[in-house]
């Protein structure tokens, strides 16, 4: 038997080529019917993450060859970029590049901020099988150099260069040149690229000063002495040696500055204190007015060259400009009746300003004789008073002439007694007295009453 076999032509599937996809990316199987209507199986099994070459088998009895399908996967790229360098704050940053050093192209956010150190973050194109990528941009703040003041320097004193590092660790350096001779502002400026202003030291340089005072007066001996100021003129502290001024005897004082204040030299104070000057007051009669007179001790001044204040007892002033006080000129001018015991001071101020002051008290003023005496304890005309009138010798007689009292070198101790102690009766009484100098003797009356 014989057939007529006939033989179909072959056909080759086709099918739509899978566009390329990204590492990692959805790959969805391929269909298993062709576009022409060619039945069968692919394999290897799908693979998302490598460019793979599949392979079409079509079921038996199709007349059909295979068919290949090579599938690109795209390996996931990474961005790269130059790093932006650090900057200062409020520099001008530009835009970052849109397009990576690898041909990525893309945008970056957040905004550029060039006060603050920022992470931006670049986000490629869709279709570029890229990741993103990001970049810090370092903003870092403005700095103000710190330094160690310097202390103040006096004139002329070494003055050593300023550091060129700030405590805070900024380098840079000084203008101007320094000066040991002037107070000077100078003047720090950072090196570049250190994110720092300048920053500024003003070096005192204190002029050297002289101790300068106030002469101090002359000083009265064992007068008020005042005290050394510890502050000159010019507002120098020191102190003094000796430290006290002396109120006996004139010196040089030494004034030494504290260390630290920028001075020459020390300063030398002679201090004058005038010699002592000391008196008395002696009674005298001069007639028959008893007066006071100043008298020098050891000529330690001239009395013709002094001024003198006389007070009374009260204070008031009863004579002045003269040695020589007439008390009794002064009671008569006043009609005052002496009251015993008398007080009486004076002033003497001499033409360096020196003053003392002596007082004295007197229980007889009498340089006349008296007429009587009233010995009866009231502290009135109590006594036979011939104080001032060098008495040498007073014989008192009774009116039939026979002495009942003697008394040699007499002043005041006849009270109205005989030489044995005893009370004479009142009357009248009769006095010879013989004087120490020319003046001849005197003879009188004197006369007892007790009553008054």
């Amino acid at each position: 038997q014989t057939f007529i076999v006939s033989a179909a032509a072959t056909i080759t599937p086709i099918f739509t080529q899978v566009s390329a996809i990204c590492s990692g990316s959805f790959l969805a199987a391929l269909p298993t019917t062709s576009n022409n209507v060619i039945t069968g199986n692919w394999s290897p099994a799908i693979n998302n993450t490598a460019t793979t070459l599949y392979t079409f088998t079509p079921n038996v009895g199709q007349s059909a060859t295979t068919a290949i399908m090579t599938i690109v996967v795209n390996p996931i790229i990474t961005p790269t970029f130059t790093q932006v360098l650090p900057i200062c704050s409020g520099t001008i940053l530009s835009n970052l590049q849109t397009t990576s050093n690898n041909s990525i192209s893309g945008n970056w956010s957040p905004v550029m901020n060039n006060t603050a150190t920022t992470l931006y973050t670049f986000t490629p194109t869709i279709g570029q099988c890229a990741t993103t990528a990001t970049m810090t941009i370092v903003v870092n703040p403005i700095r103000v150099p710190t330094f160690t003041q310097v202390l103040p320097i006096c004139s002329g004193t070494i003055l050593a260069n300023l550091t060129t590092t700030s405590n805070n660790s900024i380098s840079g350096n000084w203008s101007p040149v320094m000066n040991n001779t002037a107070t000077t502002l100078y003047t720090f400026t950072p090196t570049i690229g250190q994110c720092a202003i300048p920053a500024q030291m003003t070096i005192v340089v204190n002029p050297i000063r002289v101790p300068t005072f106030a002469q101090i007066p002359a000083i009265c001996y064992n007068g008020i002495v005042p005290t050394l100021p510890l502050t000159d003129s010019n507002g120098i502290l020191g102190t003094w040696q000796p430290s006290i001024i002396s109120a006996t005897s004139s010196g040089n004082y030494l004034f030494t500055p504290t260390s630290g204040q920028c001075t020459l030299s020390n300063f030398v104070m002679p201090i004058t204190v005038f010699e002592d000057f000391d008196f008395e007051i002696k009674q005298a009669c001069v007639g028959n007015d008893f007066v006071l007179q100043v008298a020098a001790l050891s000529n330690s001044f001239d009395v013709n060259n002094a001024n003198y204040f006389w007070e009374n007892s009260t204070n008031i002033n009863v004579g002045s400009n003269s040695a020589t006080f007439n008390i009794t000129n002064y009671n008569n001018l006043n009609s005052i009746t002496p009251q015993f015991p008398l007080l009486f001071s004076v002033d003497v101020l001499l033409p360096n300003g020196c003053k003392k002051t002596q007082t004295i008290s007197l229980k007889s003023i009498f340089c006349t004789i008296q007429k009587g005496i009233s010995p009866n304890a009231d502290s009135k005309n109590d006594f036979f008073d011939l104080q001032l009138l060098n008495v040498k010798m007073l014989s008192i007689f009774n009116r039939y002439g026979v002495k009942v009292y003697s008394q040699p070198n007499y002043t005041n101790q006849w009270i109205g007694q005989s030489n044995s102690g005893q009370e004479l009766p009142d009357g009248t009484y009769y006095y010879v007295i013989d004087f120490d100098n020319d003046r001849p003797t005197t003879v009188g009356w004197i006369y007892i009453n007790r009553e008054n």
